[in-house]
């Protein structure tokens, strides 16, 4: 269980980086264009 509740949250983790790039990117495309 151990294991497996930190594998859960390393995903989270993961996810909310990779948005949160997606979200920069975006920000920036839109003040370029």
């Amino acid at each position: 269980m151990k294991n497996k509740d930190n594998w859960i949250l390393n995903l989270f983790m993961f996810v909310g980086c990779f948005l949160t790039l997606v979200a920069v990117a975006l920000a920036a495309t839109g003040g370029v264009l």
